[in-house]
Parts: C-alpha cells; sequence; structure tokens
C-alpha cells in the first residue's frame, strides 16, 4: 500500500514538474535578432471567387528601437507577390494599393514591438500605357500578375510580402494557399464574374468603373442587381448585396450633409 502511495506521490510530482517546464518554454521568447515582414492569412483553403484578406505585420525582433516607415499597401511601403510554383513570383497590385505618393514621415517601433495593415485580394490592377511608355510597360508586364484576378485557376499559389520605405528591404517567408473550383450557384457565378473584371472590382471595391452619371454607370448598377436577384444564395450575391448596401448608406449620409430632401 505504502508502495502504491509512493509510486503515485512520484507520477504526480513528474507529471506537475513537465508541465510546469513546458509552459516555462512555451512562453519564452527568443529574439532573432532582425526586423522582420509576415504576411498571414484566415485559412488555408479558398474556392475561386473569394476575396482572400491578408494581413501583414512588421516586427522589431531586435534588442534596440528602430525608426522605420508605417508597413502601409497605400504608400507602397508594403508590396505583395504571388506564384504558382513556389519559385517565380509576380507583383499584385490592388485596388489603390501603390497610389498615395510622398514623403513618409519614419516612426519609432521598439524592441517586440509591432505595426500591422491589412488588405484584401481579388482583382488585380492592369495598368494602361502609352506606345512611348512601351519599354516600361514590357517591363511592368513582365514583373507583374497577368490576370485581372489574382487567383484565377484551381491550384496552390504561394505569397509573400515585401517591405520596402527606401532605407530597410524586407522579405517575408511564402505562404501556400489552395484554391479549388466551386460548386453549385457559386460555379455560375464565378463563371460570370472572371469573364467581366468590371464585376470582380465591383464585389472588390464596391465602386463602379464607369463615370457617375453616365449611361454605362447606370447600366452597369443596374445590370449587377439584376445579376444579384438571378443569383441569390451565392458569395456574389451576398457581396453585391453588401456593398449596394454600403454605397445607399454613403449615399444617404451625403444627402443628409448637402441638406436633400
Amino acid at each position: 500500500m505504502n508502495y502504491t502511495k509512493y509510486v503515485l506521490c512520484f507520477l504526480i510530482l513528474v507529471i506537475t514538474t513537465a508541465g510546469v517546464l513546458t509552459v516555462r518554454t512555451a512562453t519564452a521568447k527568443k529574439r532573432s535578432g532582425t526586423l522582420s515582414i509576415s504576411v498571414s492569412s484566415e485559412k488555408a483553403t479558398y474556392t475561386l471567387g473569394e476575396t482572400v484578406p491578408l494581413a501583414f505585420s512588421l516586427s522589431n525582433e531586435t534588442s534596440e528601437t528602430t525608426l522605420v516607415a508605417h508597413p502601409s499597401l497605400a504608400t507602397g511601403t508594403v508590396r505583395l507577390m504571388i506564384s504558382t510554383d513556389g519559385v517565380n513570383f509576380a507583383k499584385y497590385t490592388g485596388p489603390g494599393w501603390g497610389g498615395l505618393h510622398g514623403s513618409v514621415k519614419p516612426i519609432k517601433l521598439d524592441p517586440d514591438g509591432e505595426l500591422k495593415t491589412n488588405g484584401t485580394v481579388f482583382y488585380n490592377v492592369r495598368h494602361k500605357f502609352g506606345p512611348q511608355n512601351e519599354m516600361y510597360a514590357e517591363r511592368f508586364r513582365r514583373e507583374s500578375l497577368g490576370t485581372d484576378i489574382a487567383f484565377s485557376a484551381v491550384g496552390k499559389y504561394w505569397l509573400k510580402a515585401i517591405f520596402d520605405d527606401g532605407k530597410i528591404k524586407l522579405e517575408s517567408a511564402p505562404i501556400e494557399l489552395e484554391f479549388a473550383e466551386p460548386s453549385g450557384i457559386d460555379a455560375i457565378a464565378w463563371q460570370i464574374v472572371k469573364e467581366k473584371s468590371e464585376y470582380a472590382y465591383f464585389v472588390h471595391t464596391g465602386e463602379v468603373k464607369f463615370y457617375p452619371n453616365t449611361p454605362e454607370h447606370s447600366d452597369f448598377l443596374a445590370d449587377v442587381q439584376n445579376l444579384r436577384d438571378q443569383l441569390i444564395g451565392s458569395e456574389f450575391a451576398k457581396k453585391v448585396d453588401r456593398m449596394l448596401t454600403e454605397r445607399e448608406i454613403i449615399a444617404e449620409n451625403l444627402r443628409q450633409i448637402r441638406g436633400d430632401r
């Protein structure tokens, strides 16, 4: 009996000690001694036609405070690169990415500090160039994604972030995402969206690519609402409905500001 008690006490001591050691190991943080940029997604698998939210994080794992520009997709201090083979990467440009120009004031990033930004990946902006800029255009096409939608085919994609504020340049480890064919009503919606980039742009931004107060603008809104009604239950219809609701809220706020009835 005493022997059994002794064994039980010994096992409890071992388990307790192991638990303490495990906790201490999990909570210990080791600095890499460098600045680093990382990118992460909410999940690893998607279906074609889904928008992909990403989080970017700039971390200071040194022992000193560092001056850096805030990571920003709008100013271009953060860029996203996408690959279909894990080796050859091309630049993705979302709506509004890299569009803000001018000097970026550096801020202090303390040891173990972190600066974050978020972005959505779906519609890919493909710039148009005139004949006089053909040399630059060729380089741009060679280095950038050549599709209107970032993830346009079934399969695996690798994504990595680049941070560059003019003084510090960092590259993240790649993450891997996998895309599958949609099914049912979502498959029908995907076929429509991938054939007409205006729909992809609207799903991504809620904005219309045509100038306001033009027949093209009005026709597009009527068209997209008609598609929403035909594709009820699809992710496309849900996104369009959300975007139209947001547009109406903004319009109503503007009317109230102007005093319109």
